[in-house]
């Protein structure tokens, strides 16, 4: 299949799709992390120059353009605003917001209230077991999706088997964020617990990393290390995955910039 083929819906592939059985209903995202030293901002904007259509907000981002204010659930509605403005003048949707978690029903109902008015589709968290009843109803109630993310061992969610047995007989809203990179320095192979996780990944933080099982080592642009990313977007296709895929890296350094550039013509090449 061609570049020109394939469509992804990420604002970056356009094409006809009069032969294409299955189009991959996938969204590029940039997670704000990855810019951590600049504002929301000059995130979104970055987002728009690189042909991005969607960012992954995180909790605690200084705002910008004007406010000093911080990305968080609580903001208030001069903030909100002015989110939505820097979003809109920029053509950048806000997908998801992660990874954030709080405690108790009313602080959740409270995240899930400023996702709905914020249009934000997933949160991305790492929630604990015992709000966990609480989030499924949430999800139900507001539609809203929750994604559980994996931080590296000895986190709580750093194994699969226990993101799927937190959302099992809960809310079909609930799953998993795979993060690729840290299953890597968790010693883990991301094709194996891409697998693991069928029919519950909402949504992935996508990393190569040069070797596994060491949790200081830097990223490096998809497809160049040992993550074998290209069998796991395949592993996706075959699963009928939708979702958000997003560009993250831990580490900042100068040549920040070019490796997103990387990872972005990576995914547009890549094909099932």
């Amino acid at each position: 299949m061609t570049l020109a083929r394939l469509v992804v819906m990420s604002g970056l592939v356009l094409s006809g799709t009069a032969s294409v059985a299955a189009p991959l209903e996938w969204t590029l995202a940039l997670q704000a992390w990855t810019l951590n030293k600049k504002t929301f901002a000059e995130t979104v904007a970055t987002c728009a120059e690189l042909g991005l259509k969607a960012v992954e907000g995180f909790p605690g981002q200084v705002i910008g353009d004007g406010s000093d204010q911080k990305l968080v659930y609580t903001m208030d509605a001069a903030s909100r605003a002015k989110v939505r403005d820097i979003l809109q003048r920029h053509g950048v949707r806000w997908v998801n917001y992660g990874v954030v978690t709080v405690r108790g029903a009313a602080e959740w109902r409270k995240l899930f209230e400023f996702a709905k008015e914020m249009g934000i589709e997933t949160l991305v968290s790492e929630p604990a077991e015992n709000d966990l009843e609480t989030i499924s109803q949430l999800c139900d109630e507001f539609k809203i999706r929750i994604a559980i993310h994996n931080h590296p061992e000895p986190s709580h969610y750093w194994n699969p088997d226990t993101v799927l047995k937190a959302v099992q007989n809960r809310s079909p809203l609930m799953g998993a964020c795979a993060d690729t990179g840290h299953w890597l320095r968790s010693g883990l192979e991301p094709l194996d617990c891409i697998q693991k996780l069928r029919g519950r990944i909402i949504s992935l933080h996508l990393k190569d990393l040069p070797q596994k099982g060491v949790k200081s080592v830097r990223d490096v642009p998809w497809g160049t290390g040992v993550g074998n990313l290209g069998q796991v977007l395949k592993e996706l296709h075959q699963q009928g995955f939708k979702g958000v895929i997003s560009i993250e890296y831990e580490n900042w350094g100068p040549d920040q910039m070019e490796s997103i550039r990387k990872c972005i013509q990576w995914f547009q090449a890549w094909s099932p």
